[in-house]
């Protein structure tokens, strides 16, 4: 592994170019990304599934054509509410195999899916408490919504993940990385929830719906077909884009490294240093 030899130029990036750069990498290594998001999410689906039909009391016995009795303004909001806050929830567990992998391809040309599935495994207890049960219990005591909590800091993932420090080390190093870049992290989140909301989230929407009516015919709002996107299109989309996001994230953890921390130049230094101690040992 040469770490001045990087797969992604470093430097500093703008949002924008962030989300360029972020087409560009989940093409570049598109069926390696949907491995880990489809074996990472499949589980978390099926557990969400399981908890919405027992939070929002939804009859097992539904069919796609007696469901038009839940198609309620209420039950609406409270679906859409459910499966985007459970989703911000399990998402730092279920995609956090691709934040590894991402990891590993940065600096290695032939990074491995199975690897970072095993890399993953130390990591499972430290990710669920800090990013799971404390964000619960903040919520519970605080009555915080959980984009709030997403918003100051969204690099959870990468400390745990890619730095792996004691748990000392992790909240020490949580609060100093957070802290001294919190406007920039603030502005991006904010910028993320945006296009997370108003653009991608809306844009695949209605063009799933396009799709589904052209194919079945279908182009009433509240017919059997909006039935089964709500049941399987909307979940999977959601999934989708924040797959998509996972990549931006990684991507905004480099270059706040590259701001702060001079990163780039760390890199030369430790790589000359291994070339210096394979020449002499």
């Amino acid at each position: 592994m040469q770490l001045d030899r990087t797969r992604i130029a470093v430097r500093e990036r703008d949002y924008a170019d962030l989300l360029d750069l972020s087409l560009i990498v989940s093409r570049g290594h598109a069926w390696a990304l949907f491995r880990l998001w489809f074996f990472g999410v499949i589980p978390v689906f099926i557990f969400q599934w399981v908890l919405c039909f027992i939070v929002l009391d939804i009859d097992a016995e539904w069919s796609f054509y007696t469901f038009e009795e839940y198609m309620g303004e209420d039950f609406l909001l409270d679906y859409g509410a459910f499966w985007v806050g459970t989703s911000i929830l399990l998402t730092p567990l279920a995609l956090a195999p691709m934040t590894i992998y991402l990891g590993q391809a940065t600096f290695s040309e032939d990074p491995s899916v199975t690897q970072a599935f095993k890399s993953f495994v130390p990591c499972i207890f430290q990710l669920f408490v800090l990013q799971t049960m404390f964000r619960i219990l903040l919520m519970v005591a605080c009555c915080l919504p959980v984009l709030f909590l997403m918003m100051g800091f969204p690099h959870i993932n990468e400390i745990i993940l890619l730095e792996r420090n004691s748990w000392g080390g992790t909240l020490t190093r949580i609060q100093k990385f957070h802290g001294q870049n919190f406007g920039l992290v603030f502005l991006r989140s904010i910028e993320e929830g945006i296009i997370f909301f108003v653009f991608l989230l809306p844009a695949g929407w209605f063009s799933l719906l396009m799709v589904r009516n052209l194919f079945f015919n279908q182009w009433e709002w509240l017919d059997p077909g909006l039935t089964l996107g709500l049941y399987f299109e909307l979940p999977i989309l959601l999934w989708v884009v924040t797959g998509f996001f996972t990549v931006v994230r990684f991507l905004g953890y480099l270059d706040l490294r590259i701001r702060s921390e001079g990163w780039e130049i760390e890199l030369q230094m430790r790589a000359e240093a291994q070339r210096l101690e394979q020449r002499f040992v």
